[in-house]
């Protein structure tokens, strides 16, 4: 049977009603309530001021909730009116086991820019929370990230004097070279609000694949030269910070040379030397050959050797 107009703008008038009622119930945590406004209800509506019930979930860092809206199908990554999405909310505000649940919707976005064009791990950064800055560098967020303003993670970190914050984002590859649009690095942030310490950390740091070429993890170098409660904060980094590598007998061309090298498969040479052999830049993975010294990526490999 087909409706008349009147009959469809009263069905409008109910269905509007339905989902302000979503809204109020997911703002006061009603979770029954919500279950019934869910069964006709549009999951991703938007208040006046561009709130979805996700989001107030999120900013009652109620866990319960925020499962319940994300197994229905509520969408991470909608945002407010003054570009909030939920993860940016929830790094912001420290709700850890939230922004977990979050990170579970399958168009979840680890990197996705909010208020100011700042990306989660910007915000937990600037906040100093290590804890969300860990989970989100596991979840593989992009360190050296940059906002419209050419800010990064390690920016923010240092603006604020978070030392263990900026500690981990350099174990993750995290580059004091890169400039803001002012042409400011991360030294000059520490430097202009004073954080001595940070500036002289920053001065020492080798880097991370100068670190792994002498034989060390980052954590062993934080050991040598850090005070042991930034390394006791530091310790659930310590799988991370390990080397994976698998050893291997390999046939290595350098020029026209063919060579037998015992290589390690080096993991995660964050930051980036170039290979040796072709001087390709942003290098992550690579084959170490232990007797000659020299970081060669898997296109300048032969095949492994055959086993005799």
């Amino acid at each position: 049977m087909i409706k008349s107009e009147d009959q469809l703008a009263a069905e409008m008038r109910r269905l509007r009603r339905l989902n302000h009622a979503l809204i109020k119930h997911a703002r006061a945590g009603e979770i029954d309530e919500v279950h019934e406004c869910l069964k006709e209800g549009e999951i991703n509506f938007k208040d006046a001021y561009g709130w979805t019930a996700l989001l107030w979930a999120t900013y009652r860092n109620d866990k319960e909730m925020v499962a319940l809206l994300v197994e229905k199908g509520a969408t991470s990554t909608i945002k407010d009116n003054q570009d909030w999405p939920a993860l940016c909310m929830a790094a912001t505000l420290g709700f850890f086991e939230v922004a977990e649940i979050l990170l579970t919707d399958r168009v979840a976005n680890i990197n996705i820019k909010g208020n100011g064009e700042l990306t989660p791990l910007m915000m937990a950064s600037a906040v100093g929370n290590l804890d969300m800055v860990q989970l989100l560098l596991k979840k593989k967020a992009r360190p050296n990230q940059q906002s419209s303003r050419g800010l990064t993670a390690l920016m923010k970190a240092c603006e604020k004097g978070h030392l263990p914050v900026i500690i981990t984002l350099l174990f993750y590859g995290a580059s004091i070279a890169i400039k803001d649009k002012d042409g400011k690095t991360a030294m000059n942030w520490a430097r202009r609000r004073q954080h001595t310490v940070i500036v002289d950390l920053l001065k020492d740091w080798p880097g991370v694949p100068s670190i792994k070429r002498v034989g060390l993890s980052p954590l062993d170098w934080a050991k040598e030269n850090l005070k042991e409660e930034v390394v006791e904060l530091l310790e659930d980094w310590k799988e991370q910070a390990t080397p994976k590598c698998t050893t291997d007998m390999r046939k290595v061309q350098t020029g026209n040379t063919v060579t037998d090298l015992d290589c390690v498969w080096a993991e995660d040479l964050a930051g980036g030397d170039s290979c040796d052999e072709c001087q390709r830049h942003g290098l992550r993975r690579a084959w170490y050959g232990q007797s000659l010294g020299v970081y060669l990526c898997e296109f300048c490999l032969q095949k492994p050797a055959e086993a005799s």
